[in-house]
């Protein structure tokens, strides 16, 4: 009994030992547990977090795409914009306010805008030079401005003003409601303000416009008033040559004088003639009705003779500005020859015509083409009058070249030009002559340019060409 008592206080103490052993390994799993609970949590938090931070950056990446495709499509479009208002601007040759219209549109399609004008500031006020844009759906959208305070706009040195600088107003109250947009560059002509260029439309839509919209808008006011400035210099250029043109006109006459006096002179002395005859034949008692009549009729023919030879005087020397219409190249050449034949008679020339049998017409001013005909006959009387006596001829010749121009030749059988001669002769104030201003060869070659034409010297078979093409004008 002892013996077993003693076991069992052996086993009782071994479960005891293992209960206790247990029970610490209990709680070390309990605490392994719970620094394991705690490490969920930490890293669940963590994850957490992380995962907030990376939804912060995926929505600031998904910002930046966005932001990133919105300038790639800004940029797209004011490439394009670009692209197509150099395109524009290159397009020649093509009228002003065609070419200022296509540039309104193409700025106020860039910019979303109901309407693109071109405002100037004249005696009278601010006048509308162009307008485009959707003007069927509404009353366009006017500068609400006087002349003073557009005069002062013109003189801030801001070049880009909006709807903060500007007051405008639309065409009913709803749209002074809801406010009216505009954007308006101001347009600089040779230096010098010439009005503004204003985008607007009738809503209260907020446009930012970045640093590529303001230099687009820019470039759009700079291309305008180039163009404005370039018609402009062209218009003086012009002028200056119409004035010179007639200045040269009127030299031509001056020196076309004695021959004008002797074609002048033979009608008048025929009708002299005719009426002293008639007269005699009266106070003699011998002139019969049918006799009458025809000395009266010849005297009138005559008379018309003497009023078409001042008639072509007068249109030659006048000042009119440039007409341009539909011309027979032949005619023209007929009736230069039919002015100059006295000229010609005179000094022993003979005149030969060779025009091409199907009649070309060119879209041209007769009286500047008449004058460029005239002053190659006359360079090419005067070549011929320096030179000793014999056979003197000119050619005048027409024919079509094969990409179709109207080619016209003035030939002399002088003694020619030399080669450094032929290189200047278009050159201003470059002559031959002792007398020359050498001016008319320069005009005559602003002429026919003008035309759309070239104008060029060469020598063949002994002979001195001064010719010109000119487009065939095909209705």
């Amino acid at each position: 009994l002892s013996l077993l008592s003693a076991y069992v206080l052996r086993v009782n103490r071994r479960l005891v030992e293992a209960q206790h052993l247990l029970t610490g390994e209990v709680q070390v799993r309990r605490d392994a547990e719970s620094r394991l609970e705690e490490h969920r949590q930490l890293l669940e938090k963590r994850v957490a977090e992380r995962t907030v931070r990376l939804n912060d950056v995926n929505a600031e990446l998904e910002a930046d795409i966005a932001a990133r495709i919105r300038v790639e499509k800004t940029l797209r479009d004011s490439e394009e914009t670009l692209r197509e208002l150099n395109k524009i601007a290159a397009e020649y040759p093509v009228p002003l306010e065609e070419k200022i219209r296509a540039l309104l549109e193409a700025g106020r399609s860039h910019f979303g805008f109901e309407y693109g004008t071109l405002y100037r500031r004249t005696d009278e006020g601010v006048d509308v030079i162009e307008r485009v844009g959707d003007i069927e759906s509404s009353a366009p959208i006017e500068l609400d401005i006087d002349a003073s305070e557009f005069d002062r706009l013109l003189q801030d040195e801001h070049m880009l003003l909006t709807q903060q600088s500007l007051s405008n107003h639309g065409n009913t109250s709803a749209q002074q409601a809801s406010g009216n947009n505009c954007v308006a560059v101001k347009v600089i002509v040779e230096g010098d303000p010439f009005g503004f260029l204003c985008l607007a439309d009738s809503s209260n839509r907020t446009r930012e416009l970045t640093k590529v919209d303001r230099d687009i808008l820019q470039l759009l006011a700079d291309w305008i008033g180039m163009e404005i400035a370039r018609k402009q210099a062209g218009d003086r250029e012009q002028q200056h040559v119409s004035d010179l043109a007639h200045v040269s006109r009127l030299g031509t006459m001056g020196e076309m004088a004695s021959g004008l006096a002797h074609e002048l002179n033979q009608p008048l002395t025929a009708i002299s003639n005719y009426i002293r005859g008639m007269l005699r034949r009266m106070q003699s008692g011998s002139i019969h009705e049918s006799e009458f009549k025809a000395v009266l009729e010849q005297s009138a023919d005559e008379a018309e003779r003497a009023a078409e030879i001042i008639r072509r005087m007068r249109a030659f020397v006048n000042k009119d500005d440039s007409l341009r219409a539909p011309l027979e190249m032949n005619r023209l050449v007929k009736r230069a020859a039919a002015f100059i034949a006295a000229e010609l008679e005179s000094n022993r020339i003979e005149l030969v015509l060779k025009l091409q049998v199907n009649e070309s017409i060119v879209m041209a001013d007769h009286i500047q083409l008449e004058q460029v005909l005239l002053n190659l006959v006359r360079n090419a009387i005067d070549a011929l009058v320096e030179q000793q006596p014999g056979k003197r001829q000119i050619v005048i010749t027409t024919h079509q070249s094969k990409n179709s121009q109207l080619v016209t030749e003035v030939r002399d059988n002088a003694a020619g030009l030399s080669s450094a001669d032929m290189d200047r002769i278009y050159d201003p104030f470059y002559t031959t002559k002792d007398d020359g201003m050498g001016l008319g060869l320069s005009i005559s070659k602003t002429i026919i340019e003008g035309h759309g034409g070239t104008m060029y010297t060469d020598t063949q078979d002994g002979f001195t060409i001064a010719g010109f093409t000119l487009p065939i004008f095909n209705a």
